[in-house]
């Protein structure tokens, strides 16, 4: 317990820096800005949920067992964990279709899409939690269905990482114009894609075992530390890695030549991915 809280309070800090630094550095808010200001949301509030329970059963105990404020404690960094890849999923959707359309209308409807299904997927989560309240007899019947809902969220943000990744992907790839850092780009959303969708399909596969078939404290041990190691922290820090070191988004002195009409035209697309 005591080697997670130390190494998410350092991931924390880590993109508090990296959030402080870009909210000084880049006076313009782009998309992803607003991710890297995400990040340190979810490793923050899973440090606060294990220190509060660091004397308990965190790590080995059922989640049958949890009350209401261990629930909403517990599920909420889940949740801005998915809100953060979520923004990124719209991310690579402004990126790819700004590729074929410059169209600004496009970034801003992707962002009204985004805060309105925020605002109902955290709707409908805090209507669950009252619920428990509320109905306090029937808490593990509603826990349950608050389990099954962040599993299928955890589906959805799979599928999106696994299809607009891969396009972005494919999309940098294609570039007539080959440069070391748009390689390194595409390397890094490669490498992001695939271990992102990974991630988001174990998340939800382990979530719905959690609740209902792992009873031994053994099995709750290696779960979470499965889930909230390769689920939670490293995910944050690739994100962090891509777009914060991202050297497409430095200024830098590559200047690749332009060989055509047409590559000039996709060279004008490649700096419109930089200025999303």
């Amino acid at each position: 317990m005591a080697f997670l809280i130390i190494l998410f309070s350092i991931l924390t800090l880590t993109c508090l820096f990296a959030c402080v630094h870009t909210l000084i550095k880049e006076k313009k808010w782009k998309i992803s800005k607003i991710i890297i200001c995400l990040t340190p949301w979810c490793p923050l509030l899973r440090t606060v949920d294990m220190s509060i329970h660091i004397n308990q059963n965190y790590l080995v105990g059922n989640l049958n067992d949890q009350n209401v404020g261990e629930i909403a404690l517990g599920g909420l960094p889940g949740y801005i964990f998915f809100s953060t890849y979520f923004l990124l999923v719209i991310f690579w959707a402004v990126l790819f279709y700004r590729a074929h359309d410059s169209n600004q209308k496009i970034k801003r409807n992707m962002l009204i899409f985004y805060s309105l299904l925020n605002i109902i997927i955290y709707f409908i989560w805090g209507s669950l939690i009252i619920s428990m309240i509320i109905f306090n007899s029937d808490i593990d019947l509603i826990h349950h269905i608050e389990a099954t809902y962040a599993s299928l969220l955890n589906i959805v943000a799979c599928i999106g990482c696994a299809i607009y990744g891969t396009l972005i992907y494919y999309k940098l790839k294609m570039q007539p114009i080959i440069s070391g850092p748009s390689l390194s780009l595409s390397k890094r959303i490669g490498i992001l894609t695939i271990i992102c969708t990974i991630c988001f399909f174990i998340r939800s596969i382990l979530i719905l075992c959690d609740l209902f078939i792992f009873k031994s404290p053994v099995i709750n041990l290696i779960s979470k530390i499965i889930f909230q190691l390769f689920c939670e922290a490293l995910p944050i820090f690739l994100i962090l890695f891509v777009l914060y070191f991202d050297p497409l988004t430095k200024k830098n002195k590559d200047k690749s030549k332009i060989l055509n009409h047409k590559n000039r035209r996709m060279y004008n697309n490649k700096q419109n991915f930089v200025s999303v």
